[in-house]
């Protein structure tokens, strides 16, 4: 073997065996695939609870070459409701306010009624006292008024007429037919006065205290009287006490109270404080009749009872 210069120094060379090429190939491969892999179960660990949580449910196709996804939506009916507008509310029993009825024992007297009242303690006393001096004097029997055949004494005569709604139709047409006709047959020295009720008294021609004067029963003045009750809209209910009151402190020798209904108000308790001296006796007679109905019949005899009058029901048949 030849010698070598002691300067050249050969560095020597690896030893190339390709089974060791291929083993750390191989631990290359496994330790990429498994960090990959690491990656993937921490990403499906964070993300599919969320999906859930959020109500849906992401499964993969069975055809893995298509890579087709089926996307399901949640069961609304286990959705907490959405707010909806006021428009759009639905109204229910509870959410309606109920307006109670009004008590008729708690109503109070009209103040005018208790102005009307403060001479009306004599008013009867003294229209009586008038009326027999004329009679004795003349040495005649006192006249009278009808209406529906109720007869009543003296020369001043209120009439009465309900004219609430109810009284729409047949009603209304026979009271102003009758009321017309017994104003035609009073004498030409008597007098007498209108006025119809309902929610409120409607003196004759509006003409209420102090304006509120006795007419005679002349031509002129019955059409007059008829063109006023064409006039008169029906309305409201059934309360007379104030046409009552007005009547007394008008001085009467007798009063009509026609009516159709039950009367809502306290006209027998004012009749009570009004219609009556200090001695307790009656001063103005009150006939009541009660018109093609049974309901407030019983208040009305009541109310002539009460006042010395006389009370007539009138079938509707009999008409």
């Amino acid at each position: 073997m030849p010698d070598r210069p002691l300067d050249q120094v050969v560095e020597p060379q690896p030893i190339q065996n390709p089974n060791l090429r291929k083993l750390s190939s191989f631990n290359s491969f496994a330790v990429s695939f498994v960090l990959h892999l690491g990656i993937l179960i921490g990403l499906a660990i964070i993300v599919i609870p969320s999906l859930q949580r959020d109500g849906f449910d992401l499964s993969a196709s069975p055809s893995l070459d298509r890579a087709e996804f089926e996307l399901e939506m949640p069961d609304l009916s286990e959705m907490t409701p959405t707010l909806v507008s006021k428009s759009d509310e639905t109204i229910t029993a509870s959410s309606v306010s109920v307006v109670e009825p009004i008590d008729v024992q708690e109503i109070t007297i009209n103040d005018r009624v208790l102005a009307w009242q403060q001479d009306a303690a004599v008013a009867g006393a003294k229209a009586q006292a008038v009326s027999a001096s004329k009679s004795s004097k003349k040495g005649l029997e006192v006249t009278g008024a009808s209406f529906y055949g109720i007869e009543a004494k003296g020369d001043k005569f209120v009439f009465i007429v309900d004219s609430s709604t109810s009284m729409d139709g047949l009603r209304w047409n026979n009271a102003r037919q009758e009321l017309v006709k017994s104003i035609e047959a009073l004498g030409p020295d008597q007098r007498f006065f209108a006025i119809c009720f309902d929610i409120d008294a409607r003196p004759l021609f509006g003409n209420a205290p102090p304006k509120n004067k006795y007419l005679l029963p002349s031509t002129n003045n019955v059409t007059r009287v008829r063109s006023w009750l064409k006039q008169i809209d029906l309305r409201g209910s059934t309360q007379p006490a104030n046409a009552l009151a007005m009547a007394i402190s008008m001085e009467p020798d007798a009063i009509y109270l026609l009516s159709d209904g039950e009367i809502r108000d306290q006209s027998q308790l004012l009749l009570q404080r009004i219609n009556r001296d200090d001695e307790g006796k009656i001063l103005v007679p009150i006939h009541t009749i009660s018109l093609f109905s049974t309901e407030g019949r019983y208040t009305l005899m009541q109310i002539a009872n009460q006042n010395g009058g006389t009370f007539r029901s009138i079938d509707q048949k009999l008409r």
